[in-house]
């Protein structure tokens, strides 16, 4: 439609005109001019949503275009053919087709070549989002495993010791690890005597597997002669030496190996062993020797780092541990290829059948059948003084198995104790270390020691839960007269540190007790609840404490009756095993706090960083508050800013070249930490990990101390004459 000049020119001057009297006219045209604009632009989203609808068809169903002719091509259609007709902007030739001519042919060539190449950048994109997708779903899958074994820790803080989350640390810094985060060395299960090291566990794995990497060496049998009783006398007192020069000179030729077999079955010998019995210190049993003989058992000194010159040194060193005090070895395995000596122990000696025997067997083994069990410990009862007749004062106790992995703790814990009694007016008037194990060990002499046999006598070995025999030796010391000596009594752990003298405001009277929050201690365990119904079952004693038996102050008076009964829930706890798995390695804790509730003794606690606070732990805690004692669990590890170059560390798991070293350990001196700068930061673990002025200033602390108690004690733990003599006393 088009308009001639002056009707546009009349339009426009209608439009423009100042005359008003035209008003009526000009609101006609301006609604003419507003509903040609609404169709126009009506049409133009038409014409959208058809280019939408286009593409979308394109998209999910290519095939029905395809059978659409092309733009700008020659299509012939017929009536009914996909409910096409001829209406359009093209023209109908005489063949009955429809094209565009012109300018609209061009554009619409132009906007089919648009959309060809945007239907291919999005397949490129779809193939790229469902790669972005595919990459999705393995991360979600990878969180998912996460989460789990996320639950899983979580459970495992709720079974932890309250020394031992590192227990969970452990497993956190293997997730992490999974994550290529950087963190510190794995964490042990604190308290426990250490378990078997590596070397052994390949040991025994060789055993189980057969022994396929076995030294084959002849047999040779021991030449016996049996005509006269002088002959026969000697037999018995054969030494080992002779039987391990025997096998050392054995041979690898089969001639040599037949002469032996053959020399073996006249002795009337069918296993391929020789047995040969030792006279020994009577008290000390007899050593049984066995050639080609290998026997199990808990071992006690790892053969791969320590070497004797042949099987009678073996035997002795096995002999001589025993003579050191207790029953601690009873079988020796020797190796003369190697020289490895391995020490062990076994509870049913006289029953035990060799694990392997036989002509291939290059192991000489020893067992002593016979030894008498030492005496259990006496100690003068209490007298049963009341509380107003004990001097006001605080008496340390430590708790300890004994191996060497703890002694070296204990050791720097009892000089730090010392370093601050020592101070003007301290209230820190006695200490002893309470030892559940069932022999003396290296330190009786240096560190004041009252022993009590353990409740799980194989823990002097190696055991799952060593802490289980920690409560019923408190409730034995709480019976003796050493437990009087002081009003009060604090509870220590080996890896503590004492950094000043206490204020006598910790010192509650009878009834109340002062101890460390824990927060993962759930009060309202629905296991406790369910095997202690009848125990939780009364609410006129209050409310059950949030805390451990360790750091607490307690009166002796009080822990006389809270200790029995601790020690009484512990071993509930152990049956069935519902319990012991629901409350893992935190049963000791919930025991001790459910003893209080029932005893009737209300704790007092606060978490660390406060004035009131008696524990901090770094690098966990910001500042010591008012605590006197700090808690090395935590192993800190110090970066520069980028976060990932370490420039310090301490990790008591590390200390010594490791956990499984032959006691006494050598105490050497820590590094001191990098000073302080803006932007150091922890191990990734710990979140934040910025590290605050205080906090490093914690740190500082600590190693301040355990440097200071390193610098006054000897090498050699006092009472002995000789490192050699004390390693006789140590475990490991």
């Amino acid at each position: 439609m088009s308009s001639s000049p002056k009707s546009s020119d009349s339009a426009l001057e209608l439009l423009f005109s100042p005359d008003k009297t035209k008003g009526r006219k000009r609101k006609i045209l301006l609604k003419s001019i507003e509903k040609t604009f609404q169709i126009s632009l009506s049409f133009l989203v038409a014409l959208l949503c058809f280019y939408g609808i286009y593409r979308a068809i394109d998209d999910t169903h290519p095939d029905t275009l395809a059978k659409i002719p092309k733009f700008g091509h020659h299509n012939h259609y017929h009536d009914g053919d996909d409910g096409m007709n001829n209406r359009g902007g093209g023209r109908m030739s005489s063949g009955g087709s429809m094209r565009f001519s012109g300018k609209s042919s061009r554009l619409v060539d132009s906007l089919a070549n648009d959309l060809s190449r945007a239907k291919t950048a999005l397949t490129d994109a779809k193939i790229h989002e469902r790669a972005i997708e595919e990459e999705l779903m393995e991360t979600r899958a990878r969180e998912r495993s996460i989460y789990q074994e996320a639950e899983t820790l979580k459970s495992k803080l709720i079974g932890a010791t309250r020394d031992q989350v590192e227990d969970v640390v452990e497993d956190v810094d293997e997730l992490l690890r999974d994550w290529e985060f950087e963190l510190g060395d794995p964490v042990e299960m604190e308290h426990a005597s250490p378990p078997p090291s590596e070397a052994m566990m390949a040991h025994e794995e060789a055993k189980v597997e057969g022994m396929e990497k076995k030294v084959k060496v002849g047999e040779k049998a021991l030449e016996l002669a049996a005509e006269t009783q002088n002959q026969q006398q000697q037999q018995n007192k054969i030494e080992v030496d002779s039987i391990a020069s025997s096998s050392d000179s054995s041979g690898t030729s089969s001639s040599s190996s037949s002469s032996s077999s053959s020399s073996s079955s006249s002795s009337g010998s069918s296993t391929g062993s020789s047995n040969v019995y030792i006279d020994d210190d009577a008290s000390l049993g007899t050593c049984e020797a066995h050639e080609h003989t290998e026997y199990w058992g808990a071992v006690v000194l790892n053969g791969d780092s320590h070497q004797t010159e042949d099987a009678g040194k073996c035997c002795d060193a096995c002999r001589n541990l025993n003579r050191a005090g207790g029953n601690r070895c009873n079988v020796w395995v020797y190796n003369p290829s190697t020289k490895a000596c391995w020490l062990k122990f076994e509870k049913n000696v006289k029953e035990m059948k060799p694990a392997n025997s036989g002509p291939g067997v290059p192991w000489i083994s020893g067992k002593f059948t016979d030894l008498t069990a030492p005496k259990p410990p006496q100690h003068p009862p209490a007298t049963g003084k009341r509380y107003e007749d004990i001097p006001r004062c605080l008496h340390g106790v430590m708790t300890s198995s004994g191996n060497a992995y703890m002694n070296w703790q204990s050791r720097i814990m009892y000089q730090t104790w010392q370093n601050h009694a020592s101070q003007p007016g301290s209230i820190m008037k006695a200490f002893t270390r309470v030892l559940h194990k069932g022999r003396d060990d290296e330190l009786m002499n240096e560190i004041p020691t009252m022993r009590f046999e353990p409740v799980q006598a194989h823990c002097d070995t190696w055991c799952d839960y060593p802490v289980a025999d920690r409560s019923d030796a408190i409730a034995r010391w709480s019976q003796t007269a050493d437990s009087e000596r002081c009003s009060h009594i604090v509870m220590l752990e080996t890896d503590h540190v004492i950094v000043k003298s206490p204020p006598e405001s910790i010192l509650l009277p009878p009834g109340q007790a002062y101890g460390f929050e824990f927060t993962y201690i759930n009060v309202n365990h629905p296991t406790m609840r369910s095997h202690f119904s009848e125990e939780y079952g009364d609410k006129s004693k209050g409310v059950i404490p949030r805390t451990g038996n360790s750091p607490t102050v307690i009166t002796a008076q009080d822990l006389r009756k809270v200790a029995p009964k601790w020690a009484e829930f512990v071993g509930r706890t152990e049956e069935p095993e519902s319990v012991k798995k629901n409350l893992g390695w935190l049963r000791d804790m919930y025991a001790y706090d459910l003893a209080a509730f029932v005893s009737d003794v209300k704790h007092t606690f606060y978490g660390a960083g406060k004035p009131e606070s008696i524990m901090a732990q770094p690098p966990a805690d910001e500042e010591l508050g008012g605590a006197f004692i700090l808690h090395y669990t935590w192993g800190p590890e110090i970066y520069d800013k980028d976060g990932t170059t370490m420039l310090w560390k301490f990790d008591k798991r590390a200390y010594g070249g490791g956990q499984y070293q032959r006691g006494p350990y050598k105490l050497v001196k820590l590094e001191d930490p990098p000073p302080w700068k803006e932007g150091l930061k922890l191990q990734t673990f710990f979140q934040p990990r910025a590290i605050s002025e205080k906090k490093h200033a914690l740190i500082a602390m600590l190693i301040t101390e355990i440097n200071a108690a390193i610098d006054k004690l000897p090498r050699v733990p006092k009472g002995h004459d000789s490192l050699e003599e004390a390693q006789l006393w140590a475990s490991n």
